[in-house]
């Protein structure tokens, strides 16, 4: 199987300080984080490495909206 997009609609996050409006897997999200804080996004959330084997980060959209950007380790 290959892998595809994967874009999921928040409603809690159990190890987050904020909850994310969206998340988004992506190949490299320390890549993705880069280029949002590049772009002049806040950073919402520390990246973060789970047990579960995703590391993720939490960036605000210019609407101040949360958005989780994962990869799977």
């Amino acid at each position: 199987m290959e892998p595809g997009a994967q874009i999921s609609m928040m409603t809690h996050d159990e190890t987050a300080l904020v909850i994310p409006a969206v998340s988004v897997e992506v190949d490299a999200v320390d890549a993705a984080e880069a280029a949002a804080l590049e772009a002049g996004r806040e950073a919402a959330h520390p990246f973060t490495d789970e047990p579960r084997g995703v590391r993720r980060s939490l960036v605000r959209d210019p609407d101040g909206n949360a958005v989780r950007t994962l990869s799977h380790r």
